[in-house]
This record gives structure tokens, C-alpha cells and sequence, in this order.
């Protein structure tokens, strides 16, 4: 009895071990450096994460495998195509997580156009088998229709970035003329970002639930609220959530059927696996009734602040807001080409 319980001490200390020195690795898809990764591959644990930041100009990461290395592997995850304009150097820019789940080789490439052809490709533990892959890539289908850019040797596996101080803000358009959808539906966010839900047209919310019931108020969860936007309105309501980890956040509209039409969003879905953002879609889209969240949950449609240890009207990073915001809306658009 005493070694069981001993046993299971050094289990739990090892497994809390292994929580606290997970990894972020960062990976820039194309940009400056052409048709490429990088780096090109990471060497990773179980809990690691990989952030994919998608650079100029339409790119995909895309699980494929070492025998097949510009087809995609079936149930294999994928970031969809992440158009950048040419124009945008500074960002924002769109991210894509992957959690690595275990030690055994992911491989993965780029499925624009011949961009694989062309050496487009990545792996997370990879061994020694990262040059053969890439190789085979080359050498499929036709061949390439340019010389590949100069790539430079693969640097180390690189070390944990430090999350930033200053997070980013990502503006969710709720709704719109003859919408029900959140644009865009899924992103990814890190520790210190805020996320951002602008309300169009007509009447929306943004209530947090859960990915088995989606269309279900979590308890003690945020909500905004319903938000009333007529035609012509300018001067459009918001309302702001923080993110403090990298934890799955699952979102519907709590108006009429909105969620079992699809309505609803999500903040650091898996990539592959049962929680993806699909997944979740399909069972608020399987639901046959939606929940409205009591009064006065979140804040109010008129900027005033129901009672909460971190609501505010000031729009300071890390705390839920209402604004009112007008100028430049930057909005990430996805599935759609610009080569």
C-alpha cells in the first residue's frame, strides 16, 4: 500500500512537471523567406505547442504523411488557407496552434498550388528523416514551374518566446445583413490578448458555453448580452472578453435559433482530434433548442457595466468592455485565394 501511494506521488509529480515545461514553438509560414517554413521542423513533447503565423501571402499547414508528402493524410488536421495581402508587414497576423498530442513524426506541407513541390513542407519529430521527406516532396506530381527560393540551413529547435506584454486584439463582426455567423469563427489566441465581438445587424449575443453543449449558457460564464443593431448604424456596440491561457473557449448566439444554424465561435480549438472547431459547429448545428442566458449577465447593450471583479467601460487590455469603435475595423479573412 505504501509503495502504491508512493507510486502515484511520483506520477502526479512527474505529470505536473511535464505541465509546467511545456514548449511554444513558433513557426512563420512564408513571408519574406518564400515558399517555406520556418524553421522547417521542431523536435517536441506531448503538451508542446506549435504556433503557425502566416505571413505573405496564401498558405495552408496541412497534415500529410513521409510516403504521400503534398496529399492530405485522411482525418489529418488542417489550418484551412490564411490569406495575407502584400501590403501587410506589420500584422496582425493570422496564427494557427497545433498541440503535439506525442513523439511520433508529423509531417505536414503546404497545399497551395505546387507550393509542396517546391519544398513547402514541415514535420514535428521528424528524427533523422526530415531531408528524405522533403526530397520526396520535391520530386511528386509536376514538377516545379520556378526555381525554389535559397533556403538556409535549419537552425536548432527554437527556445520558449516569452508571451508579450502587450497582447493583441482580435475583432470578431458579429452578424451583418442576412448573416448569422461570427467572421471569422475560429482563432487562436495567447495569455494577454483580448478578443473583440462587434455587433451588426440585427440582434446578437456572444455567450460562452460549452463544447458539449453548445448552445447552452456555461455557468458563471461571460455573456454579452443581446445587442440591437438597426441599418445604417455607425456607431456600433462591442463587447470584450480577455484570454488568460491557451485553454479551448466555445461561444454561440443565444437569439432564437442562431446556434442550431451554425452560429457560434470559437478561441483555441484543436486542430485535430474530437474538440475541433467542426466538431462543435456539428453539434450546435445537431441541437434542437438554444438557451437565452438570464439578464444582465456580462454588460449591457447601453455601456453600462453589470458588477463584475473585471468589467470596466475604459477598454484597458485584460478586462471585459463595451465600446463604441469606428475607423478601420481589421477583420482576418480565411478560405479564400489571392495568387
Amino acid at each position: 500500500m505504501r509503495f502504491s501511494n508512493v507510486f502515484r506521488l511520483s506520477t502526479l509529480l512527474a505529470t505536473a512537471a511535464v505541465q509546467v515545461t511545456a514548449v511554444e514553438y513558433n513557426v512563420t509560414v512564408g513571408g519574406s523567406a518564400g515558399l517555406v517554413f520556418t524553421p522547417e521542423f521542431v523536435n517536441a513533447q506531448p503538451g508542446d505547442s506549435v504556433f503557425f503565423t502566416f505571413k505573405q501571402k496564401n498558405h495552408t499547414v496541412t497534415q500529410s504523411t513521409f510516403d504521400s508528402p503534398c496529399q492530405r493524410a485522411v482525418g489529418g488536421f488542417d489550418s484551412g488557407f490564411l490569406p495575407v495581402s502584400a501590403e501587410n508587414v506589420d500584422g496582425p497576423f493570422p496564427v494557427a496552434r497545433l498541440i503535439v498530442r506525442d513523439t511520433q513524426p508529423n509531417w505536414a506541407y503546404c497545399h497551395q498550388a505546387n507550393h509542396c513541390q517546391q519544398g513547402m513542407v514541415f514535420a514535428v519529430n521528424p528524427g533523422d528523416k526530415f531531408a528524405a521527406f522533403k526530397a520526396k516532396a520535391m520530386a511528386s506530381g509536376n514538377p516545379p514551374v520556378s526555381t525554389p527560393p535559397a533556403v538556409t540551413p535549419t537552425p536548432p529547435p527554437p527556445t520558449p518566446t516569452p508571451t508579450p506584454i502587450t497582447g493583441m486584439d482580435h475583432r470578431i463582426i458579429v452578424g451583418g445583413p442576412g448573416l448569422l455567423s461570427f467572421q471569422p469563427n475560429n482563432i487562436v489566441a495567447r495569455p494577454g490578448d483580448t478578443v473583440t465581438f462587434e455587433f451588426h445587424q440585427k440582434n446578437h449575443t456572444a455567450t460562452q458555453s460549452t463544447f458539449n453543449d453548445p448552445c447552452k449558457p456555461l455557468v458563471s460564464g461571460f455573456n454579452s448580452g443581446f445587442k440591437p443593431v438597426g441599418d445604417g448604424v455607425t456607431n456600433l456596440p462591442t463587447f470584450t472578453v480577455p484570454v488568460n491561457d491557451t485553454k479551448a473557449v466555445w461561444v454561440y448566439c443565444a437569439q432564437a435559433n442562431h446556434c442550431s444554424s451554425g452560429m457560434v465561435f470559437a478561441i483555441n480549438a484543436d486542430m485535430s482530434g474530437p474538440n475541433t472547431f467542426e466538431a462543435f459547429r456539428a453539434k450546435a448545428m445537431g441541437s434542437t433548442s438554444s438557451s437565452i442566458p438570464p439578464n444582465n449577465v456580462g454588460s449591457s447593450s447601453t455601456g453600462t457595466s453589470i458588477p463584475a471583479p473585471t468589467t470596466t467601460n475604459t477598454g484597458a487590455a485584460g478586462r471585459i468592455d463595451v465600446r463604441s469603435v469606428t475607423g478601420l475595423v481589421i477583420l482576418f479573412a480565411s478560405l479564400s485565394f489571392l495568387l
